[in-house]
């Protein structure tokens, strides 16, 4: 990431042995969306891993209408589903709390930002295809939303996803924040 908004706890350890945390993680670079645990021994075990396009436009998000998909750490805020979500977004949107505080304090801005569906499935052929969402194919999103639980999973979006994420590695950056 090119800032520094990962500053912040988004989930503790629980105090059951063993329990572990779905988070999920997107890689911009390779418009990859993986599911993974964030396990006792302080490593990552992707689960499983989606295509998905993201902003037109490469880079953070940094004011509204950009094109671009922002990168940190965020939480599901709600989840939407028709009638209260326009066609375009497929059967079910999970909205990301963007801007969060660092955001904020960065000067960023913008809203509507979504891990969504589509309409449109050939869309899903390009890479970089949305206004700045993150976008799966309608039935994998209907697998996410078994593994999302609103405000409690971290969706964690990377402008490149570095090897030692994918490959389950520990990395001290991302370790002191859960």
């Amino acid at each position: 990431m090119a800032n520094a908004q990962v500053a912040a706890p988004v989930a503790k350890r629980s105090s059951h042995a063993g329990h572990l945390h779905t988070l999920i993680l997107v890689d911009k670079k390779t418009n990859q969306l993986h599911v993974a645990h964030y396990e006792a021994d302080d490593s990552f075990k992707i689960l499983k891993t989606y295509h998905a396009t993201t902003g037109k436009v490469k880079g953070d998000k940094e004011e509204e209408g950009d094109l671009k998909t922002p990168e940190g750490v965020y939480q599901f805020s709600n989840l939407r589903k028709p009638p209260h979500l326009q066609p375009k977004f497929g059967p079910m949107a999970f909205a990301v709390n963007y801007p969060n505080e660092y955001d904020q304090i960065a000067g960023c801005n913008g809203d509507s930002i979504m891990l969504h569906g589509t309409n449109e499935p050939d869309r899903l052929k390009k890479d970089f295809d949305s206004e700045g969402c993150i976008v799966v194919q309608n039935e994998d999103l209907a697998e996410l939303q078994k593994v999302i639980q609103i405000r409690l999973t971290p969706v964690m979006i990377f402008d490149d996803l570095q090897p030692q994420y994918k490959n389950g590695g520990r990395d001290e950056k991302l370790h002191r924040f859960f």
